[in-house]
């Protein structure tokens, strides 16, 4: 009642919850963009969390939350999929290292376009600046970020690049004995390789040449076949949350959730030319009619 008096885009505010792991971003943001509801819900109960929601630099470290875990999420989003490698997901996570330093550096020149839920804050306020308390408290946090990023995510996968294009980038000595160091050329002088390189996928590739180079397809598809994320878990969960319900409680769906988390579409035309089609009442009475006739 209170969002719709108010005129608010949103009438409701979002709950945590630990198993979603975008839900910190969406639920700052939403309280973020309903700020001055929340305000006057708690002013009015008379709460102490109320003079929080009147404090300019409580707001503005809000604001820059809300920026900071959107970014968070996209990142997050942008690790999932059926495709997403160990590879692919270490260059997405050393990118935004690098972003990292970037906004730090830009808030040191007072830049904040990269935070725009954070420059609509400071708009907002007499001081066309972030306080030195607050900007002294953002850039720690940056770099705190930053380096728990570089401490989490530290493992080197530079020595795998050859993986991701072996054309352009050739295996390193140490990771193979001089017999097995022909294989790279010969892969790599393979005109008709390098068209199949650019058609299918990094792992339909390696699969692709497995057996023709078995030393390299070995090597590369211990690197590309790990989940590099809880993405497919997730997928498979999400799945038996929505086949298992309380109108269908059948303890073995293993085939079901098999079908609905592939990517593989069904042949149907040949399924059902497989089955006989189930005839109908009269089809069959008319049968037994005339069977019992020409028995008489």
């Amino acid at each position: 009642m209170l969002c719709e008096e108010m005129g608010a885009e949103h009438t409701a505010l979002l709950f945590f919850s630990d198993a979603r792991w975008l839900s910190r971003g969406k639920v700052l943001k939403r309280m973020f963009k309903l700020r001055h509801e929340v305000f006057c819900l708690l002013n009015g109960e008379n709460h102490s969390l109320a003079d929080s929601f009147s404090n300019k630099d409580f707001l503005l470290k809000m604001a820059y939350l809300t920026d900071i875990f959107e970014k968070l999420n996209i990142l997050s989003t942008s690790l999932q999929g059926n495709e997403a490698t160990v590879l692919s997901w270490n260059d997405k996570v050393k990118a935004f290292v690098r972003e990292l330093e970037l906004w730090r550096n830009s808030m040191e020149s007072d830049t904040l376009d990269m935070f725009p839920t954070l420059v609509s804050m400071v708009q907002d306020t007499d001081n066309p600046l972030l306080p030195m308390d607050i900007k002294s408290c953002l850039l720690d946090h940056l770099i705190m970020l930053k380096v728990h990023f570089e401490k989490c995510f530290c493992s080197d996968f530079d020595k795998c690049n050859w993986i991701k294009n072996p054309f352009e980038n050739a295996p390193g000595p140490s990771s193979l004995n001089v017999n097995e160091q022909e294989q790279p050329i010969d892969l790599t002088s393979d005109t008709s390789l390098k068209s199949k390189f650019k058609e299918l996928s990094l792992l339909e590739f390696w699969i692709h040449i497995g057996t023709e180079f078995q030393t390299l397809g070995e090597k590369a598809l211990k690197i590309l076949i790990p989940f590099a994320t809880t993405y497919l878990c997730e997928t498979c969960f999400s799945a038996l949350a929505t086949i298992k319900s309380k109108y269908r409680s059948r303890l073995n769906i293993a085939k079901e959730v098999r079908v609905d988390i592939s990517d593989i579409t069904p042949r149907f035309d040949k399924l059902c030319s497989q089955k006989q089609a189930h005839p109908s009442h009269r089809t069959l009475t008319f049968k037994c009619l005339i069977f019992f006739t020409e028995k008489n």
